[in-house]
């Protein structure tokens, strides 16, 4: 199954305040006594990510203060009003530290000590959709389909060890709304049911150690697809031909045919369970027939053409439905083509 992944980031990410200044995911709440604040974007950077750093005081005029920038405890770079600062992370599992020291106009010094280690969460996703056998890609999520979210964290702690997803806290939320029975310590799985119109799903997961040193963020958006329905030959003998759907016109090659409607990416495992099926003949419908095959045959020797329609929904889902039609020629030579 081919996966469609989304690469997120995560750091551990340890900013060393005074014992009264809290720390903030963006680094922006100024509650510490020199009233500084940090700004860093992104705030939770991916391996590689260039990064920059803004600083701003509700207290003192830093257009005045000369500032120092050291990262990695390389040469300092410094500045009278230097208050922004660029750099990259490096690899997964890396230690980027950055000093920040501020001699103000009026003497005072504050200093900031922020020390980043990214890592990455691939997050993994699968509808529990229908696709046929031989079908070469993944189902696809739908409207009202239920789709599974698995996070696979690669972070590492202050000693460089990789932590478990079962050590961590997970909190997940569903377009911005809060999961709180899926979220926890070790949930790294969460199940979702798409909305009832074709729209966007937009997930966002945080998880974090224990300590609360060791953060992961990242989002997740899921586009919604339209469930359709596609016609095979059901071959008596062979089998059902699902390397190569009919196209909407066909030639009858002998005396009748059975036909296979496929509904691709509805709510089912099996594409007889929960799915109804109305089919048509020359617009006139054939009650028998509800399943998922239909047999036509050819009752004349003259040539001439059948208008075959279907309509397809299911149960409980009223927002997945499909329609799709053919038409077949009888009394004729040509060979009937047909691609997948």
């Amino acid at each position: 199954m081919a996966n469609i992944s989304r690469y997120i980031s995560a750091i551990l990410l340890t900013v060393l305040f005074p014992a009264s200044f809290c720390l903030a995911q963006s680094l922006q709440l100024p509650e510490s006594s020199d009233l500084l604040a940090v700004t860093m974007i992104p705030s939770v950077p991916a391996p590689g990510d260039f990064v920059t750093v803004d600083l701003q005081s509700y207290q003192n005029d830093l257009n005045k203060a000369t500032i120092s920038w050291t990262l990695n405890k390389g040469a300092p770079q410094t500045a009278r009003g230097l208050k922004h600062f660029e750099f990259s992370v490096g690899g997964v599992g890396s230690v980027t530290t950055l000093l920040i020291r501020i001699q103000t106009y009026e003497g005072e010094t504050i200093s900031r000590n922020i020390s980043i280690r990214p890592g990455n969460i691939d997050l993994l996703w699968e509808a529990s959709t229908y696709a046929p056998p031989l079908y070469p890609g993944k189902t696809l999520y739908t409207p009202q389909s239920d789709v599974k979210i698995v996070a696979m964290p690669n972070l590492v702690d202050e000693r460089g060890v990789k932590i478990d997803s079962k050590d961590l806290i997970f909190e997940w939320k569903l377009n911005g709304k809060l999961l709180q029975d899926s979220s926890g310590f070790g949930k790294d799985v969460i199940f979702v049911t798409g909305p009832s119109v074709i729209k966007t799903m937009v997930i966002d997961v945080v998880a974090s150690s224990l300590s609360g040193n060791t953060k992961a963020k990242g989002n997740l958006s899921l586009n919604e697809t339209s469930p359709f329905v596609l016609f095979y030959e059901n071959n008596p003998l062979l089998g059902t031909f699902y390397e190569k759907a009919l196209p909407s016109e066909f030639t009858l090659a002998g005396k009748e045919i059975t036909l296979t409607a496929v509904p691709f990416f509805f709510s089912t495992l099996k594409r007889d369970s929960n799915i109804f099926y109305s089919w048509t003949l020359n617009g006139n419908v054939v009650p028998e027939e509800t399943r998922s095959a239909i047999t036509l045959r050819k009752d004349t020797q003259e040539a001439g053409e059948s208008a075959i329609g279907l309509e397809v929904k299911s149960v409980g889902k009223i927002f997945q439905f499909s329609r799709n039609s053919l038409l077949m020629k009888f009394g004729e030579t040509v060979a009937p083509s047909a691609t997948f």
